[in-house]
């Protein structure tokens, strides 16, 4: 599945379940599912000095990913906007392990941006 879409990779990250316990056992959980599935992708990938360090990227799709368990909506909106403005971001990813950071779909920049709230699945 090296060539995965934006809406496939999103079915698929939902079809696990996470430890959310803190962001680094999340993180190594969402890095299991990307070496199972054979996807390409790069860890604490930095986008540049005033775009910040993303969680992961997949390179051949330009997709970045963050993985939230804490802060403020208004926070976490001004990290993705500012990864959202780097020329290496086509889409955003954005998942996260509270429901008060399930944002509808967006676009910042003219790139989209998708929540997907992995709590979901773990009920």
């Amino acid at each position: 599945m090296s060539e995965v879409s934006l809406a496939a990779f999103v079915e698929l990250v939902k079809t696990y379940r996470y430890s959310v316990a803190s962001e680094d056992s999340f993180q190594r959980g969402v890095e299991q599912v990307l070496h199972r599935n054979d996807i390409p992708f790069l860890r604490e990938y930095p986008l540049g000095p005033e775009f910040g360090r993303i969680d992961f990227y997949l390179p051949r799709q330009k997709l970045g990913i963050e993985l939230k368990v804490k802060g403020s909506p208004s926070q976490v909106l001004r990290q993705l906007h500012r990864y959202a403005q780097s020329p290496d971001v086509d889409a955003l990813i954005l998942l996260t392990a509270r429901a008060g950071l399930s944002f509808p779909p967006m676009r910042m920049n003219g790139r989209e941006i998708f929540t997907v709230p992995v709590w979901e699945g773990q009920l």
